[in-house]
C-alpha cells in the first residue's frame, strides 16, 4: 500500500486562502494529486457537516445530468426541486445561490463543464459556474490545466500544487526519499508507484524505475494515458508530437533552437507550443521549453523511436536519465507541529 503523503503546506496554503476568498483553483498536472487532496480536505470535517465532494469528469455530459446528480449526491448542498420550465444549468446555478452559507463544496476537474457550451442556452458555462459557487459558500475546485485557467480566466485565486519534496518522503517514511523524488520530479502518482516497487522488492532506484517502464509497468501504462489523452486535446497533434519527441532528446530549448530542429518558422513553431502549453504537457520558464512530467518525457524517450523497445532500452535510457540528475540534499524536517488527521482509508492514495 503507498504511503500517505499529507502534503501539510499544500493544505495550509489552501486554508489561507479559504480564509480570504470564497472560491479558489486547486491546480496541478494529472498525477500531481488533486483528487487526493481533496479527499483530505472532507475527511477534516465531521458527518453530517453541508460539505461534499463530486467529481464532474463523469457527471458533466449533459446540464440534466449534472443537476440531478448534484442533487442526489450533496443533498445537504443542494436543496429542492427546480421547476419544470427552468432548464437545468440554470436551475444548477440557482441552486448554488441558495446553498447553505457554511457550505463547502469540492469539485473535481471543474473546467469539464467547458463542454455545456455545445447545449442550446447554455453560454459560458464555466464563468457562470464559478460566479455562482463565488455568491455563497466555500468552493475548492481542481483542474489539471492550470496554464488555461491562468490565462482565460485571470484573477481567479489559484494554488498551484508543487511536486513532492524529498524532505515530505523523508518524513513519510519512503526508502530512498532524495532519490525518490529527483528521479520521478516529485510527480505524486509517480512517488507511490515507484515508492511501492521500491518497498515491496527492496530493490535500488534503477532497477525499480527500470522495472515500471517496462511493457505492462504501472508508470508505463500511465504515461502511456497521460499522453493520449493529453496530446488528443491538443491541437495540431503530428507537429505536437514532434515537438515533444525533440523535448525529450533535449530540454529547455527556445522556440528558435525548436523551429530549427523542426525546418518550420519560428511563429508557426509558437502555435505549437502554445497548444502544447494549454494543455500542460510542457511549460516554460525564462522562454525555455521543458515537460511538466519528467518520466512522461522519458517514456517518450523510451517508446517514441518508432521501434519496439526492449529491456535493455528500458535500463539504458533509466541510467542515462538517472545519471544527467543533480544531486539533491534535504535537510530532515523538523515538526511545524502541524498534523491533518490520519490517514482515514486506503483509498487517500488514489492521485489524480
Amino acid at each position: 500500500m503507498a504511503r500517505y503523503l499529507p502534503r501539510t503546506a499544500v493544505i495550509e496554503a489552501i486554508e489561507r486562502e479559504l480564509s480570504n476568498a470564497s472560491f479558489l483553483v486547486l491546480a496541478g498536472a494529472r498525477g500531481s494529486g488533486k483528487t487526493t487532496l481533496l479527499k483530505s480536505l472532507l475527511t477534516r470535517w465531521k458527518p453530517g457537516d453541508p460539505v461534499a465532494l463530486l467529481k464532474l469528469e463523469p457527471l458533466a455530459s449533459t446540464p440534466e445530468l449534472l443537476e440531478s446528480e448534484s442533487r442526489r449526491l450533496a443533498p445537504l448542498l443542494f436543496r429542492g426541486r427546480r421547476h419544470r420550465e427552468t432548464n437545468a444549468f440554470d436551475a444548477l446555478l440557482d441552486g448554488l445561490r441558495r446553498r447553505p452559507k457554511d457550505s463547502l463544496l469540492l469539485l473535481d476537474d471543474i473546467t469539464e463543464i467547458r463542454t455545456f457550451s455545445y447545449f442550446r442556452d447554455v453560454d459560458n458555462p464555466l464563468q457562470e459556474l464559478i460566479a455562482a459557487l463565488q455568491s455563497r459558500g466555500q468552493t475548492v475546485a481542481t483542474s489539471r490545466h492550470p496554464f488555461w485557467i491562468k490565462r482565460e480566466l485571470p484573477g481567479l485565486p489559484l494554488v498551484e500544487i508543487p511536486p513532492v519534496g524529498a524532505a515530505e518522503l523523508f518524513e513519510a517514511g519512503y526508502p530512498e526519499a532524495e532519490a525518490l523524488q529527483a528521479a520521478t520530479g516529485g510527480m505524486a502518482l509517480h512517488v507511490h508507484r515507484l515508492g511501492e516497487t521500491l518497498e515491496a522488492h527492496g530493490l535500488g532506484i534503477e532497477e525499480a524505475l527500470s522495472r515500471e517502464l517496462e511493457e505492462g509497468g504501472r508508470i508505463e501504462a500511465e504515461c502511456r494515458a497521460t499522453l493520449a489523452e493529453l496530446l488528443h486535446r491538443a491541437r495540431g497533434y503530428n507537429a505536437c508530437k514532434a515537438i515533444l519527441r525533440i523535448l525529450a532528446d533535449e530540454e529547455e530549448l527556445k522556440l528558435t533552437e525548436i523551429a530549427r530542429r523542426m525546418a518550420r518558422t519560428p511563429g508557426s513553431t509558437r502555435d505549437y507550443l502554445r497548444w502544447l502549453e494549454e494543455v500542460d504537457l510542457i511549460e516554460a520558464r525564462e522562454k525555455r521549453f521543458s515537460y511538466v512530467d519528467k518520466l512522461l518525457r522519458l517514456w517518450i524517450r523510451i517508446y517514441g523511436r518508432g521501434v519496439i523497445a526492449t529491456r535493455n532500452d528500458v535500463r539504458t535510457e533509466v541510467a542515462r536519465h538517472l545519471g544527467a540528475l543533480a544531486p539533491v540534499s534535504v535537510e530532515r524536517p523538523v515538526s511545524t507541529g502541524y498534523r491533518l488527521p490520519p490517514s482515514p482509508s486506503e483509498d487517500l492514495v488514489e492521485i489524480d
